[in-house]
């Protein structure tokens, strides 16, 4: 209520539905019926610099029409930077697809991490996370495993790798208690160690600017467009279009994010 957004979202993804893809993409944003108490709305993201980030990821209810329509609903968005949510955050969802082929079914959390001093965008003053975690858990022998993430809400400067902590870590730092419902004994073994190599990630390097032919990636901190444009790195056309790397005092700053 107080942020306008999830502390936590949990769903269960397993090979038969990332096969099945029945449902295609719509992008209906909309309010959530079921919360009367009144919530973040479109008019909070227009003009923010901001995505509507998914939680729960449209592309992994693609085999539900219901599901998918329903990943759409503001009470499953939170602002998330541009560079993070159509970069490495997007690479990390299609990585658990993939990974959810290889196994039975995954299980699978995630969430704000919302620290003092945070910002807050539109008239509902939803807060801007300054961090997202997210955790996989395969509950399947021969090997239960698990495995969690603590990425800034920026453009990353790291490889997916690094950001990877233990669970414990997050309990830590959200002070949330997960996998609470699994064995004492379960929990422990999952929560307390930090095992990338059961998953078998491929390096994720942190984004490349995306520079058109001709140019390079040099000449400052802001995104000068090819129709002269100046957008900060908070800006969801930062890197999103032709154009080059430039200075404060170059192009035309952008109404959205200031320049």
């Amino acid at each position: 209520e107080k942020h306008e957004q999830p502390l936590w979202v949990s769903y269960k993804l397993t090979k038969a539905e990332v096969r099945n893809k029945v449902a295609k993409r719509k992008d209906n944003f909309r309010l959530d019926p079921v919360i009367k108490t009144g919530s973040a709305t479109i008019a909070d993201y227009k003009g923010s610099g901001y995505d509507r980030g998914h939680l729960a990821p449209a592309a992994d209810m693609a085999w539900s029409k219901k599901a998918m329509s329903e990943s759409f609903l503001l009470t499953n968005m939170s602002p998330q930077v541009p560079a993070l949510n159509r970069g490495m955050w997007r690479i990390l969802e299609e990585q658990i697809r993939k990974r959810a082929l290889k196994e039975k079914e995954l299980y699978i959390i995630i969430g704000p991490i919302i620290r003092p001093n945070y910002k807050t965008i539109g008239p509902n003053k939803v807060t801007v996370p300054q961090w997202y975690y997210k955790i996989i858990v395969d509950y399947h022998q021969p090997e239960i495993k698990a495995l969690a993430f603590m990425i800034p809400n920026r453009k990353p400067q790291k490889s997916l790798q690094s950001f990877a902590v233990s669970i414990d870590k997050l309990e830590e730092v959200t002070q949330l208690d997960f996998l609470n419902l699994l064995p004492q004994k379960v929990q422990i073994q999952l929560e307390s160690k930090l095992d990338l190599s059961p998953w078998k990630l491929p390096k994720v390097n942190p984004d490349k600017s995306k520079v058109s032919k001709g140019e390079t990636a040099t000449g400052g901190k802001y995104w000068i467009s090819s129709t002269n444009k100046r957008h900060n790195s908070s800006c969801r056309y930062y890197q999103q279009s032709k154009g080059k790397l430039g200075n404060k005092d170059e192009g035309v700053a952008c109404k959205i994010c200031g320049g």
